[in-house]
């Protein structure tokens, strides 16, 4: 499993499959992240975001 850092964009699925965006904040057992609403929750399984390149 990937290890996010503290900072990185990540995205999950929620209920319904919705789609949920959010900053890692907290690394523990599971992955804390602020969700763009935020809301703080804490994630198993999570995709990082791709980054653009400079």
């Amino acid at each position: 499993m990937i290890r996010p850092r503290i900072g990185d964009r990540v995205q999950w699925k929620h209920t319904n499959d919705e789609i949920r965006k959010g900053t890692v904040e907290d690394i523990d057992e599971l992955i804390g992240v602020r969700a763009d609403d935020g809301e703080l929750v804490y994630v198993e399984e999570f995709y990082l975001e791709p980054t653009e390149a400079t």
